[in-house]
């Protein structure tokens, strides 16, 4: 079997899921004489961001593997599907670096209609990242 196409996560940032208001704003009382809409405000600190440590190998439609790109051990990876369809995947709770994780989909037209989202712990914070298919 050849290896289709080879894609690496070169320019995505990973960022924790903490504790975060929805959509990423804080909301403060308006001072006296300030309309209400200008109360919406950027977070004063953001967490700290880092590259994505996967790089994503595909072989053909139904199967891709993820292999941890980073020198890092990575906790508590889990895979999930967003949209139709179904996977097969041995989710290891560690992943160490060089380490692969298979993931078998079945479905139709996943390519339009699903993504995996794989999530993983490190340094004691949980991270969130969609691959599409």
């Amino acid at each position: 079997m050849t290896r289709a196409v080879h894609y690496t996560a070169t320019i995505d940032l990973a960022r924790p899921m903490g504790d975060r208001p929805a959509g990423g704003l804080s909301v403060r009382a308006a001072p006296e004489g300030e309309h209400q809409a200008g109360a919406a405000l950027l977070p004063a600190e953001r967490p700290a961001a880092y590259r994505v440590p996967f790089e994503v190998d595909r072989f053909g439609a139904e199967r891709i593997e993820l292999r941890n790109a980073s020198s890092d051990v990575l906790r508590w990876v889990t895979i999930d599907l967003m949209g139709p369809g179904h996977f097969v995947a041995q989710t290891p709770t560690r992943l160490e670096p060089g380490q692969v994780l298979a993931v078998w989909l079945f479905g139709d037209d996943l390519a339009r209609q699903t993504k995996v989202q794989v999530t993983w712990f490190f340094q004691g914070a949980q991270y969130l990242w969609l691959v599409s298919l």
